[in-house]
């Protein structure tokens, strides 16, 4: 997608769209529904009309798009951005500024989800790495070079594990080898990782922010020894502005109190069910006979953690106490779980696409270097499987 200037400038024109409209502070339902109803036709007009590459950038388009409209109905019906949302560096009301600033705070916060330096800023969003400007500059480097090398190691595997180029299962060679196929497939951590470290090197290094805009997109997998942590601390923070708006919404609406278990678990599954939902597009861009796959998928995370709470309060009237050996029982249920829900996804794109038109998997940087140096990486890949699979 990003080859295609046509496409990008095509994905920002409902983020214009929406900044321009609440910079006008129109406040009737008629003009909001207006401004609505003109993304809602760009975004059907992108899904329908524009060829991403692959089903791969198409999925992350679908996303894109969904995720998008949903983010929107929140700005345009849920929230007054004007008046209820301040960044810190603003010295007086957004709604009191002139309309040209009113319409670049609006579009600093569309692009800023966590809200960083906002009032609205998100829970659980790591702290920002201390130290001076340079060391920022190269810590940014050297993971950006990480996640760099790490999706091309997973090109690696992916181009010469006959797993890929056959409609066999991602299961089928095994529990371990199952993890390792799931990590190569799951490229968006490592992309988004990429792409967030180069542009804080760079904005930093211009001097537009200080390494405090910055902090990590991702929280720790440390604290992932629950699946209810995973999802509320580790991934789904770029979404918790809007989801957490909705089911906060919908638990008052069904008369539950803040605070309570019912208005909790309402909550988490609205966040959840919207998560799939928004999802959905991505399903249809792939295969349409894979819609409803994502929502399927985010409803088993919902249950799953819901399942979880009753075990740890089980546990607790037991005596049981969050401990060191908890956390290592926690971290082995996360993992199990994930290396048990994702493959039928997996297995269900490949089904319909197969990997090597999920996405390109041209040759990789280690068998171009590896080539200069006399060494065939493709060859040594090959026997590698091929012992490999003898042995399982």
């Amino acid at each position: 997608m990003g080859s295609n200037p046509f496409l990008l400038l095509w994905l920002a024109l409902p983020a214009v769209v929406l900044n321009t409209a609440l910079a006008l502070d129109f406040k009737s339902l008629p003009w909001r529904l207006a401004t609505f109803s003109t993304i809602l036709c760009i975004n059907l007009s992108l899904f329908t009309f524009v060829p991403a590459p692959n089903p791969y950038d198409g999925y992350l388009l679908g996303c894109f798009l969904g995720i998008s409209l949903l983010e929107v109905f929140y700005m345009l019906f849920l929230v007054d951005p004007l008046r209820t949302w301040r960044h810190k560096d603003c010295k007086r009301p957004i709604h009191e500024e002139p309309y040209f600033r009113r319409w670049l705070w609006m579009a600093s916060a569309s692009a800023s989800p966590r809200g960083i330096g906002w009032n609205y800023k998100v829970k659980n969003i790591p702290e920002p790495a201390k130290g001076s400007r340079t060391a920022f500059i190269l810590l940014c480097i050297r993971r950006a070079v990480k996640h760099f090398l790490w999706l091309d190691l997973c090109d690696l595997w992916v181009r010469y594990n006959p797993v890929f180029s056959t409609q066999a299962s991602i299961t089928s060679q095994g529990y371990v080898l199952r993890c390792i196929n799931i990590l190569a497939l799951y490229r968006f951590y490592s992309e988004t990782n990429l792409f967030y470290y180069s542009g804080a090197a760079f904005m930093v290094f211009i001097g537009i922010d200080d390494p405090s805009s910055w902090p990590d997109y991702f929280g720790k997998f440390k604290d992932a020894y629950t699946l209810r942590s995973f999802w509320g601390c580790t991934w789904h923070q770029s979404l918790r502005r809007w989801t957490s708006s909705f089911g906060r919404k919908a638990a008052r609406g069904l008369g539950f109190k803040q605070g309570t278990a019912a208005s909790s678990y309402v909550q988490l599954f609205v966040v959840l069910l919207l998560s799939g939902a928004s999802h959905t597009a991505g399903d249809i861009i792939i295969a349409p006979s894979l819609f409803g796959m994502s929502l399927k998928f985010f409803i088993q995370q919902a249950v799953a953690i819901t399942f979880e709470d009753v075990v740890i309060r089980l546990a607790r009237r037991m005596g049981v106490n969050e401990n060191q050996w908890t956390r290592i029982i926690g971290y082995g249920w996360v993992f199990w779980w994930f290396s048990h829900c994702l493959p039928p996804m997996f297995d269900a794109i490949i089904f319909s696409v197969s990997v090597t038109r999920y996405y390109p998997v041209d040759p990789t940087v280690i068998e171009i270097l590896g080539g200069k140096l006399g060494w065939d990486v493709g060859a040594t890949m090959t026997a590698f499987f091929n012992k490999l699979i003898s042995i399982v």
